[in-house]
């Protein structure tokens, strides 16, 4: 059971004495929205409905990449329908905007449609959206629901069409990117295989094989010097042998002989270690010529006084042995020239390794980016192929829009109830300022909240109670009056069409 407290006694005592304040309000503000209502012009509202059909091909067959989600169009719907240049275009079709309008007169009727157009879609399936327009005439409201419904499906169909093609085009581009990085990265892969053919890593094996080849003919070589030195000395020891074989007189022969052998052996030392270009060669070869010039000539001055001298043969075969020792030495230096080229290619080799290594994961990476590009250009040619086949998302007029034949009553309701809110705002208002204003006391605890410290000696009862239930009951109905007609029309401006 409901119990009525202090305040509420208080509110209710208070509308009922102020009733009059409340009432003359809303009663000059309910004339006043009869006035409202008739000056405001009758308004008429169309709807257009839109279908949302989607493509007819399966999505795993052809995918329609190449145009924008139908959940983003469908966002971008209200933009797109209420932009100035749709508005100005199908007002000047219908003929609102008069031939010859200047730019102003433009722009204030494109902003008055603006506000009276509306776009409804089903935000759950996005099968159909509607298009709706308020308007003063029937006609033109209708008429301009459908107009805007066709220029959109126009635009959208063009739109699609021109977005595949940019996208088509914008593939390509990205292939063709992608295509001359690639070919640019092999062209660099193929230029530093030829001028490192010996030094690649497949040429490895190959140039340890020449290697090893090399370092066995190297032996070989090494091993016919030594043959040859031996054989030198052998000859030599002979030539020396067959000039003490007949004594000369004063020993000029045999000291010679080994002055000469001595000095071979140090030029075979030398060719073991340098080349017949070196220095050190040639002064020694030099030294033994001089020397061998000098024995010459002492010779012809022995054979002159009857002493013998070292037969021809000896010294043929000493002399070939020499030539064939220093052609010995020159291959070990061609051989041993090989080794060092060899070497140098399998120590660079590497090298060259990482550097083809890096480069081909850049081919290899360009690959299959140039791949990824070619399957979305492919993409984009059948998202193109649709939109010229129509075979995409389209847009169809369901329920065109019919000249309404009645006009709708949302500005009334509106009206009313900004009338009526008035009427109640300003009579709080009053009443508000008069019970501030009012300094009179009319109750036992309305005296002790406002004077504690004066004690209460007597106080007459108010004998006349069912007077004060029926001004209760009375404020109670009129408070219930005013909200019910506030509730009314609350609910009528909510239901109202968007």
């Amino acid at each position: 059971m409901w119990v009525i407290g202090e305040r509420e006694k208080y509110l209710l005592d208070l509308l009922w004495r102020r009733k009059w304040w409340l009432i003359l309000p809303l009663v000059l503000a309910a004339g006043a929205s009869v006035y409202v209502v008739r000056q405001l012009p009758e308004s008429y509202y169309a709807e257009t409905t839109i279908l949302v059909i989607p493509q007819s091909l399966p999505a795993d067959i052809a995918r329609a990449t190449a145009t924008t989600r139908l959940e983003d169009r469908l966002a971008s719907f209200t933009v797109q329908i209420r932009s100035r240049s749709n508005l100005e275009l199908v007002a000047r079709n219908v003929g609102l905007i008069p031939p010859g309008a200047d730019e102003l007169t433009v722009q204030r009727i494109c902003s008055k449609l603006e506000r009276s157009v509306f776009v409804q879609y089903d935000r759950r399936h996005l099968s159909y959206f509607k298009i709706g327009v308020r308007h003063p005439k029937a006609r033109v409201a209708a008429e301009l629901a459908n107009g805007l419904a066709e220029s959109f499906i126009e635009q959208n169909q063009n739109m699609g069409l021109q977005q595949a093609d940019r996208n088509l085009q914008q593939a390509e581009r990205w292939l063709q990117e992608v295509k001359t990085r690639l070919d640019h990265v092999r062209e660099q892969i193929a230029e530093y295989e030829r001028a490192h053919v010996w030094e690649l890593p497949e040429r490895k094996q190959d140039n340890v094989q020449q290697l090893q080849a090399a370092q066995q003919q190297l032996d070989l070589i090494n091993q016919e010097i030594r043959f040859k030195v031996q054989r030198l000395d052998a000859l030599r020891a002979a030539a020396q042998g067959s000039e003490t074989a007949m004594p000369v007189p004063g020993g000029v022969g045999a000291e010679a002989s080994k002055t000469l052998a001595q000095l071979q052996e140090e030029l075979n030392k030398l060719l073991l270690v340098y080349t017949d270009e070196h220095p050190e060669v040639r002064r020694k070869r030099a030294e033994i010529r001089e020397f061998m010039a000098l024995q010459s000539g002492q010779a012809d001055e022995a054979a002159e006084t009857g002493q013998p001298a070292v037969p021809a043969s000896l010294l043929a075969e000493i002399a070939k042995q020499e030539q064939e020792l220093a052609q010995l030495t020159s291959r070990r230096e061609l051989e041993l020239e090989k080794i060092a080229r060899f070497e140098q290619r399998i120590d660079r080799t590497p090298i060259h390794e990482q550097k083809l290594g890096e480069l081909k994961r850049e081919e290899a990476f360009l690959a299959q980016q140039y791949q990824n590009r070619l399957e979305e250009k492919q993409k984009a040619e059948r998202a193109a192929e649709l939109e010229r086949t129509r075979q995409s998302e389209q847009y169809r007029i369901q329920d065109p829009a019919l000249v309404p034949s009645k006009p709708e009553r949302t500005m009334t309701l509106y009206a009313i109830a900004l009338c009526l809110a008035a009427g109640l705002a300003i009579g709080a208002g009053a009443i508000f300022v008069a019970e501030v204003l009012d300094t009179s006391v009319r109750s036992e605890e309305e005296f002790r909240r406002l004077f504690p410290e004066v004690p209460i000696l007597a106080s007459v009862p108010n004998l006349d109670r069912p007077s004060v239930k029926k001004k209760r009951r009375g404020a109670a109905a009129v408070l219930g009056v005013v909200c019910s007609v506030a509730g009314v029309a609350l609910r009528r401006w909510a239901g109202g069409p968007l």
